[in-house]
């Protein structure tokens, strides 16, 4: 039983490693600092959920932003930290996803202005 629950506790680590690993990317590469991070979150939840987790606690979110945006941090394991980190990182990949599709929207109508601007120059 004991290594029954020593092999859960790992697996649970392995993943909430995995999950902080790739919010800390998405927060590195959308330039975002912890407080920006739990902002964007909860705005994002509530976009997303309409309404907000009862689980849902500030300190706990709180504790998740730091250990996303520190480098060396020590990676919670409980079911709460859990959901919280997997919410945040469910989160950043909304935003993500939403600022790529803005930013290639943007470069096709940048594109097509320059093509026709060269057009209008050269005709």
């Amino acid at each position: 039983r004991l290594k029954q629950l020593k092999m859960m506790k790992s697996e649970v680590m392995v993943n909430n490693q995995t999950t902080r690993d790739k919010a800390r990317k998405l927060t590195y590469d959308m330039h975002l600092r912890r407080r920006e991070l739990l902002s964007l979150s909860i705005h994002s939840v509530k976009k997303r959920t309409k309404e907000f987790p009862m689980w849902w606690d500030p300190q706990v979110a709180e504790e998740v932003c730091q250990t996303i945006v520190n480098k060396d941090c020590i990676i919670g394991i409980g079911s709460s930290y859990t959901k919280h980190l997997d919410i945040v990182c469910t989160s950043l990949e909304s935003i993500s996803a939403g600022r790529r599709s803005l930013s290639d929207c943007l470069k096709i109508i940048i594109q097509e202005a320059h093509n026709a601007l060269l057009a209008t120059v050269e005709g």
